[in-house]
This record gives C-alpha cells, structure tokens and sequence, in this order.
C-alpha cells in the first residue's frame, strides 16, 4: 500500500518552511556592516553614505612650458606654448562608484602624447597592439580601480638599469578606498645650464570613507641654481588638500622656500623678485649680489611667487597651491630677411605647484523611527509644585509636567512642557540633540535589513517548487 498523500506532503511543507525562516536570519548575520563614518579603516564601506563622488589630486615638481610667440600652439596662443611637460608628475582621481586611478611619471609629456597608440587604435581598429605598445610613452606608472583590460590595479616604473641610477622612477596603486601616485627625478637643467635642478618629488593621493573624500597633493624640490652657483634656491615644498563630506568643501594650502642666497647674501623671494636681506656687516657681498642680479636679468632671467587660488561653493572645494616661477626669455633669434614667424623663445618652470578639487553628494538622509523608552514598570506620576524652581527637560510633543523643587530632576517628555509656580529652565541638559550620523542603507533600508528582505523573496522562491508538490499531493491528487 502506497503512503497517503498527507504522509508525503509533511517532509515537503517543513522543509519549506525551514528555508523561509533559515534564510532571512542567515542573512542578518552574514550581511556586512557599512559603517557611517569618513574613514578608510575596518569597518567602514567607501562612499556608502555619497551619491556622487569627483576628486582630482595634480603634483607637479617643475612644470615646463616652452615659449614660441609668433606660433600658434597646444597651450596659451598668445604667448605660444606649444606643449607642457611634468618633471615629475603624479596625479590621482575618483569617480562615483567609486572608481579610482592613478598616474604617475618622472617626466610626463601631457595625456594626448603618452597614449598616441590608443589614440590612433580608436580611429584605425587595424592598429596592430604591438604598434600600439611601442608609439604609447613608456616612462609612465598607470593603476584603475576595477582594473581595466590594459591597466591594472598596480605599477612601476624604473628606467632601463633599474633604480640603481637614481635618476627616474614611479609607482601608482589603486583600490577601493583610494588610489597613490609618486615620482621621483634627480640631476635637470634648462637654458643653456642656466638652470639646474636637484631632486624633485612629486605625490598625490585619494581616500574615499563611507562619508567623505579627501585628496592630497604634493612636491618637494631640493635645491635650484641660477647662472651656475651665484643664486641658490633650497627647500622648495607645496601643498594642497580638499575634501568633501557631501555637504561642507574644504581645502587647504602651504608653499615654502627654506632658504636663498645671492653671492653668500641671504635673500627672499616674492611676487615682485629676489630682494637681498640688509645687513652692516655683508657690505662688500652685498655689492656682488647686487651684480648677479643685474647678469640674471641680462640674461633673460626672472624670479619670482605666484600665490594660491582658492574656490570653496557649498560641498565643492578646489586650491592651486603658491609656487616659484622661473621665466626665461632669449630674443636674440635670428631672423634672416624677417621671414621667421617667431621672435624669440624662451621657458616657464612653474616649480612646486599642487591642485586639489573635491567636491561630492551625500545620499538624502533617512528620518529614523522613534522608539519610546522602556518605563522599566514606573508608572507616570504628576507631583503638585508647592514652591521654588522646577525643572524642564528636552521634549519633542504636546505634554504637561510639574515639579517641587529640589526632588524632580529634568525630565524628558514627547511634547512642550508646561509648569507653574516659579519656574525656570533647567541649563544642565542642552536643548537639542544632535542627530545621530545616519547608517549606510540599501534602497532607502538599513544593510542587515535588505539583505533579510532578499533572503525572504529568496526562500520564497526555493520553497515554491516543495509547496507546489505539497498541494499536488494533498489537495488536487494524483491521476492514476
């Protein structure tokens, strides 16, 4: 005799309703926690709590700029600058998502001439990848996250010999709460060995918390000669941070030149030039220096500071730090029968320049649920006021409260509190409290709880075929 279609139908109905329980309180303890809160540390999901995400981090130790007025160029038309160049160069950014990347180079052409192969593969499919490989700039490190299909989430760079030269390198790394980029270069000279450079460092970096995103950018320069060893710059250093919580902008900004001689005299350097700091007993150097600074000019030499720029517009921040510029200009270019469109040439080395933008959107906050307090079995109680001073807590709706005073301390209630008799409000407590940092949510609902949603719909779905052959064997029967 075949087991009665009750009999079969009960392991089907319990299992089903085991998965419907099972699955929804597995998934309050296995679902992550999304921490409110603006750091990147354990704990916290980056850019949980922000709906829109954009940051740019730019370091550079010396910018150049090559002057060809006469020419029309890349750059500025009216003063010619035909191209830009980065030594070195590091730069950061991120999206919403977020999706973060770094660049970094000891010596960066610009984004149009290092990527010349990806270019010319956008509008020649044919483009071999090893053709495309060989015309990209090698001298450069590239990190994305999510990593893309020809840049990953880490690189280097070190020329041909390794770091053993100590001339060039870089590194870029990204990841989900940021992405860094540094570069290094030593030993640089423009003009004609007018100019030459030490050391230079150039980084930049992004963080993304569950609340904010911050970035930072910065160079370091070691030391500068002018016209060989006659003027010294040392300890050039810039920079520039922002940040955004969704709400509130913020940046910031630092330049600093340690120390300038002149032929031995200290000097200093602002936006109107190089100016020799007195003293009674530098008499004879002072007069040197003072010839120096007539040969720099001679030779088409200027010195001098720009200050930094700042933009702060609700959760919007931005800064381009103070640096030094150099500026040479040589206009004795032959011109033969005036044929020659350009009438001289020359460099701009803009030395210590940082930039940093933030600027993001937080998700709308979600109005929690007010929950009452536990009474902890005391009931209510009204105490009539006889004399003295009665005390008025916080409260939040319609409600009546009167105290004697000295035996009832400030009270919480859900509503305007009245007293009578002579009264006061109590200053031991404030009047508001602040709210609370809303928590990470998935579609308007905590994490723990969305996730205890979908494992419901997902039992549902399990158990639907066991509770069809339930009914198929209870209800409806078989056919024979």
């Amino acid at each position: 005799m075949s087991p009665l279609p009750g009999r079969r139908r009960r392991p089907a109905v319990l299992a089903a309703a085991a998965m419907t329980v099972a699955f929804p309180l597995a998934a309050f303890w296995l679902a992550p926690s999304a921490h409110a809160d603006s750091s990147t540390g354990s704990g916290s999901t980056p850019g949980a709590n922000l709906a829109g995400i954009n940051t740019t981090g730019y370091a550079s130790g010396i910018q150049i700029s090559p002057l060809t007025p006469g020419l029309v160029g890349a750059g500025d038309v009216g003063q010619g600058n035909l191209v830009e160049a980065a030594i070195p160069y590091a730069t950061t950014s991120t999206s919403t998502g977020p999706s973060n990347s770094a660049i970094a180079s000891p010596a960066y052409p610009g984004d149009t001439a290092s990527q010349i192969g990806n270019l010319m593969a956008t509008f020649a499919s044919q483009v071999p990848t090893s053709v495309q490989n060989l015309l990209n700039y090698p001298a450069v490190a590239r990190a994305d996250y999510p990593a893309q299909v020809s840049v990953g989430t880490s690189s280097k760079y070190s020329p041909p010999g390794g770091s053993t030269t100590g001339a060039l390198s870089a590194s870029a790394n990204a990841g989900p709460a940021g992405a860094t980029g540094q570069a290094t270069t030593n030993n640089l000279a423009f003009a004609a060995a007018l100019v030459s450079v030490d050391s230079s460092t150039a980084s930049s970096s992004t963080q993304i918390g569950a609340s904010s995103a911050e970035v930072s950018a910065q160079t370091d320069v070691s030391t500068v000669k002018l016209l060989g060893t006659a003027i010294v710059i040392s300890g050039i250093s810039s920079r520039a941070s922002a940040s955004s919580n969704g709400t509130i902008g913020q940046e910031t900004s630092d330049f600093s030149i340690s120390s300038v001689t002149v032929a031995g005299v200290p000097a200093s350097i602002g936006p109107d030039g190089i100016t020799l700091k007195s003293s009674s007993t530098l008499g004879v150097l002072v007069s040197d220096a003072n010839q120096v600074l007539v040969a720099l000019k001679q030779a088409g030499i200027s010195v001098h500071t720009i200050a930094p720029v700042t933009t702060e517009d609700g959760a919007a921040a931005s800064v381009t730090s103070g640096g030094l510029v150099i500026a040479f200009q040589d206009s004795n270019v032959p011109n033969p029968g005036g044929n020659v469109p350009v009438s001289s040439l020359g460099l701009d080395l803009n030395l210590g320049i940082t930039e940093a933008s933030a600027n993001a959107t937080a998700l709308p906050a979600i109005t929690p649920i007010p929950v009452p307090p536990l009474s902890s079995g005391l009931t209510p109680s009204v105490t009539p006021s006889i004399s003295g001073t009665s005390s008025v807590g916080s409260s939040t709706g319609p409600s009546t409260q009167i105290a004697t005073s000295g035996s009832s301390p400030g009270a919480s209630s859900t509503g305007p509190s009245l007293a009578t008799g002579s009264s006061a409000p109590s200053q031991t407590q404030p009047s508001t409290i602040p709210p609370a940092t809303p928590a990470a949510t998935v579609l308007g609902a905590p994490v723990k709880v969305a996730w205890m949603v979908i494992a419901f719909l997902l039992s549902l779905v399990a158990s639907g075929p066991l509770l069809g052959y339930a009914n198929w064997q209870l209800l409806r029967g078989r056919k024979s």
